[in-house]
């Protein structure tokens, strides 16, 4: 949440709605949401809880038109509910500003969504905290990793893409070789405690291409992202913000 209410922040931003599903992965952030939000300056207005699947759209879009917020962030989504939202948002003709996490974000999608629904995900906005697979510039471990892909999958949508969940298991891998290789080159037993300690002091690490620069482990997480928006013409996500790190 960090990162899209500093971004929000920086485009104006006053009011925000947190619209989230019923399971702990949709309720985790909103307490330090909530903080982040009053230190930023920003009133969250509506905090609406739905069903993971099957929600009742019309009435989380009526509470969201009564609340006036300028913003929603979705959270704890990933195939369903998040699109019917905006899309019911839409065709009530509300303004608000929709934002995405990270299991909000999958091209793959919001593809699908487009082509059945039409262009209502335009301009729709979230966070990532990797690269998207296009992105390969400048990122020898993605052009590696696209050897094997097209190898792997060729004939496939995936011969030439790789999703944000297949991206997050790889880079889970790649920081466990790393954790593994540092703590035996240290000449250190590979225990969990002596893996767990080097682990955590991961410091400015060049991953290849994962990220948008070297990274950091911090309180166990690498606290790195970028703002990418839904262009329905392309069906690409592109990026609107520099790489935030909180």
């Amino acid at each position: 949440f960090d990162i899209l209410l500093q971004k929000i922040k920086d485009v104006g931003g006053t009011t925000v709605a947190f619209i989230y599903s019923n399971t702990e992965f949709g309720r985790d952030p909103l307490e330090h949401g909530r903080a982040t939000a009053e230190r930023l300056g920003i009133k969250v207005v509506l905090e609406e809880e739905t069903k993971a699947q099957g929600a009742d759209i019309p009435t989380h879009v009526t509470k969201l038109a009564q609340s006036g917020a300028e913003h929603c962030i979705l959270q704890g989504y990933v195939t369903g509910v998040w699109p019917q939202l905006i899309g019911g948002a839409r065709q009530f003709g509300l303004p608000t500003k929709f934002y995405g996490t990270f299991w909000g974000m999958e091209k793959i999608i919001a593809d699908r969504i487009t082509a059945e629904a039409g262009p209502f995900l335009e301009g729709y906005e979230g966070i990532m905290p990797y690269r998207y697979f296009w992105d390969r510039a400048e990122a020898p471990r993605y052009e590696k990793y696209a050897e094997y892909s097209k190898a792997m999958f060729a004939g496939t949508p995936l011969e030439n893409y790789m999703s944000t969940w297949a991206l997050q298991t790889m880079c889970g891998l790649e920081i466990a070789m790393k954790a593994f290789r540092d703590t035996a080159e240290k000449g250190l037993e590979l225990t969990p405690d002596n893996i767990a300690e080097t682990l955590a002091g991961i410091s400015d690490w060049d991953t290849g291409g994962f990220f948008g620069g070297p990274v950091s482990m911090v309180n166990n997480a690498i606290g790195t992202g970028r703002v990418y928006a839904y262009d329905t013409a392309s069906g690409l996500f592109n990026p609107t913000s520099d790489w935030f790190t909180v």
